[in-house]
């Protein structure tokens, strides 16, 4: 049973040390003759058992710094060709990217055309509305006689269909609009049919590939048993 020992100071911890480190080679505290402190070699450096102790722990320290050193070595070049490989684009990854990334630009460019024409619609509305005002603003201050009431009914008349035409011009506006998301839609769906046909035609190709596979292999079972009923077809006639 291993003997537990109560740690209090720098020197006891290097005592248990030094007794663990001598357990290792056979001698146990207490034993007689008891174990010298300090063993002499006429031939090389006399070392006592604390300077024993403390080369062991350098070199299971350097041996630590080592694996260390490989590790980060390791990981350092696993990160370096991950980052490496991640613009290729003839992988399997790099084409998804790819197609997502053109996908993307496509989607980015239609948004912003229609937000480019919006802006331009809006404008051109924000303009008539004032132009419209200005026409009633100008109605109002003029003076309320026969002549120019008849020039108020006559303007009236011109800013009703003026109005007119914008309610109509504002439907077609609407229509055309309607038409164009329409047009994206069938975009969109032309797309995504696009790359389920490319990917039908991917699996059609493996799984040619894999019936090749397996017509060989069934070609080669059917030549052994063809092979085996003639041995055994000789062995009976002979």
């Amino acid at each position: 049973m291993e003997t537990i020992h109560n740690v209090t100071t720098e020197y006891d911890l290097n005592d248990v040390k030094l007794n663990n480190l001598l357990k290792t080679v056979g001698y146990y505290p207490g034993d007689k003759p008891a174990l010298p402190t300090r063993v002499s070699h006429p031939d090389g450096p006399i070392l006592d058992g604390l300077e024993l102790l403390r080369i062991t722990n350098s070199i299971s320290k350097d041996d630590q710094l080592q694996k260390n050193i490989r590790q980060n070595e390791k990981e350092y070049l696993h990160k370096k060709s991950q980052e490496r490989i991640k613009n290729w684009k003839n992988t399997i990854t790099g084409q998804r990217r790819m197609k997502l990334e053109r996908r993307k630009k496509e989607m980015e460019e239609l948004e912003e055309k229609k937000k480019r024409e919006n802006e331009l619609f809006l404008e051109e509305e924000k303009k008539k509305r004032e132009e419209m005002l200005e026409k009633l603003k100008q109605i109002r201050v003029q003076e309320l006689d026969s002549v120019k009431a008849f020039n108020i009914k006559l303007r009236y008349f011109e800013v009703q269909k003026e109005r007119k035409l914008q309610i109509e011009k504002k439907k077609l506006k609407q229509k055309i609009q309607e038409e164009y998301d329409k047009q994206i839609d069938e975009h969109y769906k032309e797309l995504k049919r696009k790359e389920a046909e490319e990917d039908r035609l991917k699996l059609n190709e493996k799984l040619k590939e894999a019936k090749v596979v397996d017509d060989y292999n069934q070609a080669l079972r059917n030549k052994r048993k063809i092979e085996k009923a003639l041995i055994k077809q000789v062995n009976i006639n002979t």
